[in-house]
């Protein structure tokens, strides 16, 4: 945050006459509330120091002022804070606070990338989650934005029975679903700087993610510990389907990959395991019911629709037709449509 200037209240009285501007012209020329303009000039709140510069442009005469003021630093309300609590706790108290603000610390920032949930966050970050980063005008500061998104309906138990208990446990961070209105859309948000670090440290894409791999530092690992990214790619990004002309009875396990690479990865990983995975359009397919059983065996799945899905083609020898996922639809009508098998002739080496 940027640092604040404190003026008495007759000499905010004069930068504001000498200005000659009412408080809507001035947030109609800033852009800032009209209510935190007024609290401003009232002397309510410390006025951020960018905003002070910026009256020295509407009046050079301003400048002036500014040695009546007095400079505070970004974290200043923090400190007095700070320095209140301490005065008011006895030796005892304030060093049980410490430590528990050590550990919490530790555990913020703990470098255990390649943990089971470590990589499956981090699968399901490749899948529906992003990074992003905007500029917020009022703090005049550059931040980032952690944003998982799903199914409002069919991603629903595991974002709140799966998806945020995980992030609690990494991060010690409390999150809500936001279900957004009038679109079947769930959203875990985060604006946690360590969130994001963490995921940037690891190699994670910061913007669009129209390139995005698999690290080298999550490849070179057992295959056991990569398949926790690949469940969280398919938890996220992919589905269990059957197809119509083949009366439902031999499922398909599709992963949605715009990027190239990250598919020719996913094929890889699944084929060194046994697991005869190809291409098809802009997914990476496994077919079978064999194959559908291994897959379940070594990589499995955490969220509920998939494996439903899979337990009722177990217990009835066919899958259930429903309203596709976008993946499972164009990825399927691209096969009937060409009258070729996603098993036989359209397999991409």
């Amino acid at each position: 945050m940027e640092k604040r200037i404190k003026f008495d209240k007759l000499t905010l009285q004069n930068i504001f006459d000498e200005l000659s501007l009412s408080s809507k012209e001035i947030s109609i020329r800033t852009g800032i509330s009209y209510n935190t303009i007024k609290q401003w000039k009232r002397g309510s709140l410390l006025m951020p120091l960018f905003f002070f510069d910026e009256l020295c442009t509407f009046n050079s005469n301003i400048e002036k002022y500014r040695s009546q003021g007095k400079l505070f630093d970004s974290n200043w309300g923090q400190i007095k804070a700070g320095r209140n609590l301490v005065n008011s706790l006895t030796g005892g108290e304030l060093n049980k606070r410490m430590e528990k603000l050590r550990s919490v610390t530790r555990i913020k920032y703990s470098k255990n990338f390649d943990s089971d949930n470590s990589l499956e966050f981090y699968g399901i970050m490749m899948g529906d989650g992003c990074v992003s980063e905007y500029f917020a005008s009022y703090e005049k500061l550059q931040k980032r934005e952690v944003r998982i998104s799903g199914n409002a309906v069919r991603d629903k138990v595991y974002f709140e029975k799966h998806l945020l208990p995980m992030i609690k446990e990494l991060f010690k961070i409390e999150i809500k679903p936001y279900f957004r209105k009038n679109s079947k859309t769930v959203d875990a948000i985060t604006k946690s700087k360590h969130v994001s670090s963490w995921l940037l440290k690891c190699g994670f894409p910061l913007g669009k993610k129209d390139a995005l791999r698999i690290p080298d530092w999550i490849m070179s690992q057992q295959p056991e510990k990569v398949n926790n990214v690949i469940r969280g790619l398919f938890d996220t990004d992919g589905c269990i389907s059957a197809r119509k002309d083949e009366k439902y009875k031999y499922p398909y396990i599709f992963i949605s990959a715009k990027s190239e690479l990250l598919r020719n990865q996913i094929k890889s990983i699944l084929r060194k395991q046994g697991l005869p995975a190809y291409i098809h359009s802009d997914s990476v397919v496994l077919r079978g019911g064999k194959n559908i059983k291994k897959w379940f065996n070594l990589i499995g799945s955490n969220n509920p629709r998939n494996f439903k899905r899979y337990q009722q083609w177990l217990k009835t020898g066919y899958l259930k037709p429903w309203a596709r996922s976008r993946t499972v639809r164009r990825c399927l009508r691209k096969a009937e449509t060409s009258g070729s098998n996603p098993g036989e002739s359209i397999i991409t080496q």
